[in-house]
């Protein structure tokens, strides 16, 4: 996706986002960028997997974002870029992934990843606006099919297997909950933030990009290539990352 594929801009928000300062009392975490490198990928690989439609199936997008999202999914928080890649690309390299496209479709995301950084504060903002809406839909789907699972239920269908169901569908929507609440967070910090954060966090995705195998040897393991880049690379402080 280069820059001048990205002329469809997803609509921004409807109503004006709050500040930071209204949203917590504490500092905001100097690794928000990091982790919002890491939800950038994840939404472009959402979808480009789509192809770019998330509407024909909000909640298995949904479910396709998370999985992708260290940060979103909770799984971990990445500390440097480098890291948020690195994770970003394994996951779409593996097995659930793999016949999206494996390492050649996961460096390519690279590029989306820059050029939605070279456009800035304001398309970052859109884009994650529709990501949020896009877990908003997917949440709605959940509710909808708890709301029908109460009243279409009958006393003899309240089984383990249903209420294991109902447990599933539960941690779903807490899922969901959370990353809504994190997106709309690192919208509201986005829109607080200088140009030169953009221009910095570009460069080093450019960099990690560049890093990585050529396009053609698609059949390198992503867990030796991580393996080898640690060994050649000694960790960043984030803070430094952005002078």
């Amino acid at each position: 996706m280069g820059e001048n594929d990205l002329s469809d801009i997803p609509a921004g928000p409807e109503n004006p986002l709050s500040s930071v300062g209204q949203l917590t009392k504490s500092d905001p975490s100097p690794l928000l960028a990091v982790h919002m490198v890491d939800v950038i990928y994840s939404y472009c690989f959402t979808l480009r997997f789509f192809n770019g439609d998330w509407k024909s199936d909000p909640l298995d997008a949904a479910m396709v974002c998370l999985s992708l999202s260290a940060v979103l999914s909770q799984v971990a928080l990445p500390e440097t870029v480098s890291e948020a890649l690195s994770k970003c690309l394994e996951t779409s390299c593996s097995a659930s992934f793999k016949h999206a496209g494996g390492l050649r479709f996961g460096i390519c995301l690279f590029d989306d990843v820059h050029a939605l950084l070279r456009l800035g504060r304001a398309t970052l903002v859109c884009a994650l606006m529709d990501l949020y809406r896009l877990l908003e839909a997917a949440a709605k789907v959940v509710k909808g099919e708890r709301s029908k699972k109460r009243e279409h239920a009958s006393k003899q269908m309240i089984a383990n297997h249903e209420a294991r169901r109902e447990e599933i569908r539960n941690d779903g929507r807490k899922s969901l909950q959370f990353a809504l609440k994190k997106v709309y967070f690192l919208m509201c910090w986005i829109n607080e933030q200088p140009k030169e954060v953009w221009t910095s966090l570009a460069a080093l995705v450019e960099v990690e990009k560049n890093t990585l195998p050529a396009r053609d040897s698609g059949n390198i393991a992503v867990n030796t290539l991580n393996v080898n880049r640690q060994e050649n690379q000694k960790p960043k402080v984030v803070i430094e990352e952005f002078l």
